[in-house]
């Protein structure tokens, strides 16, 4: 198949999920709750669909076209001020100056400086950071499994800093910082706004590429300022090179760096629920077996091995989408377009918009996928089943119910409900795990922040991934898709097949 003739039956596929999804909200509301609902949200499907895969190619090459161009945000100031208000404050030696410097090469505004956070002395220059991040509760037999993040860290300050060891006193206050700037302004000719200042990591950031959750736990705002933050388990070394860069960015270079001791070096920063590599070829590896192990005899036996099995095929389609179990798992067939790798899900409640997004499966997700529907084929007219069971199993496969469910009292049941009641002890952790530990292997393999913020469904600093206005397509899907592959081949993780 071509490579246009895909893309055609891609976007024919979207268009008819687009009309199944406003016939279905049709069928479920009043004509008074239809004038309501789509005076509010417009045609919001089918133009967020369309603008996604049809119109994001031309927005794409105008957000290019736009950043080559862009000299500077209006919002920051010149690397060139930069270099000069650093000297000009290095040589004040004051409180307001050291104020001022602290805002620039931490990346915070004036009020959320603290002088209990900042050490100087003639061996070092360093600013303490910590981040606030949820707490997970992990059961106790299963932390072993889990990285252990730590949520306090420091940055090395250049040397200059060190001049200012013998000021004992607070840092100054806004008003006070707003004089020295005023100062600066008028004897030196410069004009600069004391945001600017604490803007300008953030900037560089941005515009160097680099994720915005990172940004996020180096200024220690956390999830404040990124979504993404909650998700992502950082080595401390890889923020302290990336900040090394932007402080060598700022002072051209002209900076003796101190070695702070190994056990700084080691940690990580970030979430506190993201499982261990060999943790999780282990669980994979340790659910097929026990899967193909069982010994079906009869129905109890039966039970068991189906419900296992679907939980070991969403569970590598959640490694593959970044699903949030917001709502029910994925939907019905009519919802997954296998031979394009699409799936076309509502993860998350939102008042104003329906909050649908598409996802690509990574190869293994869509091979897992066909082996479960022949294995649904082939035991649906299984003897040991009651007639209503073999329905809901033929509904299921014909389209007309949720794909993914658990047999709970001898019937189908909801996954996300019941997976507690499958796993028991043995896995008893949020179900968004999956979003943690993929998210954390996306950065490690260096790919671009824009599309792991897309494949999350998260605001990243160009906003909404799939908005109107996003220069995101199809293309950047795919290619996280691939990349996803790529991990899961990497950690052993492979589709099973029982039938």
């Amino acid at each position: 198949m071509s490579e246009t003739e895909d893309e055609n039956l891609i976007n024919d596929w979207v268009e008819n999920q687009s009309k199944i999804l406003k016939d279905r909200h049709d069928n479920h509301m009043s004509d008074l709750q239809k004038a309501e609902y789509y005076k509010f949200k417009g045609s919001t499907i089918i133009d967020e669909i369309n603008n996604v895969y049809i119109k994001s190619k031309h927005a794409y090459k105008y957000q290019k076209l736009r950043e080559k161009y862009l000299v500077s945000h209006l919002n920051n100031i010149s690397i060139h001020k930069i270099h000069l208000l650093v000297n000009i404050l290095s040589e004040k030696q004051n409180v307001e100056a050291l104020t001022l410097l602290l805002s620039l090469f931490t990346g915070r505004d004036i009020e959320a400086l603290s002088r209990d956070d900042l050490i100087l002395d003639k061996e070092n220059a360093l600013y303490k950071v910590k981040v606030d991040l949820p707490v997970h509760d992990i059961p106790d037999n299963l932390k072993k499994h889990f990285e252990t993040p730590h949520n306090t860290f420091y940055l090395k300050l250049p040397d200059l800093f060190k001049n200012f060891r013998k000021l004992k006193s607070k840092l100054s206050s806004t008003k006070a910082a707003k004089i020295l700037k005023e100062s600066i302004m008028r004897n030196h000719h410069i004009r600069f706004e004391l945001k600017q200042l604490s803007y300008y990591m953030g900037y560089w950031m941005s515009h160097r590429g680099f994720d915005t959750s990172i940004f996020a736990i180096i200024n220690g705002q956390g999830q404040n300022l990124a979504s993404g933050v909650n998700y992502l388990l950082i080595d401390n070394d890889k923020i302290t090179r990336i900040y090394e860069e932007y402080t060598n960015h700022i002072i051209n270079n002209d900076i003796t760096w101190m070695q702070l001791s190994s056990s700084f070096m080691n940690n990580k920063i970030g979430s506190s629920l993201v499982l261990k590599n060999e943790s999780i070829t282990k669980i994979f590896s340790s659910l097929s077996e026990t899967i193909q192990n069982i010994n079906v005899k009869d129905f109890k036996s039966f039970c068991l091995q189906y419900n296992l099995y679907t939980i070991y095929t969403v569970f590598i389609l959640n490694l593959s989408t970044g699903n949030r179990p917001v709502q029910n798992i994925y939907d019905d067939l009519k919802f997954i377009h296998i031979k394009s790798k699409l799936v076309y899900i509502e993860d998350k409640s939102r008042e104003s918009t329906l909050a649908y997004r598409v996802a690509v499966m990574a190869e293994q997700s869509k091979i897992q996928l066909q082996y479960y529907l022949s294995y649904l084929n082939h035991i649906k007219n299984e003897t040991i089943f009651s007639k209503s069971l073999n329905s809901e199993i033929d509904q299921i496969i014909n389209g007309e119910s949720p794909i993914f469910q658990l047999i709970v009292n001898n019937k189908l049941s909801e996954f996300k409900t019941n997976i507690r009641n499958v796993i028991g002890d043995n896995f008893n952790i949020q179900l968004n795990w999956n979003r943690h530990f993929m998210r954390t292997c996306l950065h490690n393999y260096d790919v671009d922040p824009k599309r792991i913020d897309m494949w999350m469904g998260h605001e990243g600093l160009g906003g909404y991934a799939l908005s109107k206005f996003s220069s995101m397509s199809l293309h950047d899907l795919i290619e996280i898709a691939n990349k996803i592959s790529m991990i899961l081949k990497d950690l052993k993780i492979n589709p099973l097949k029982l039938v």
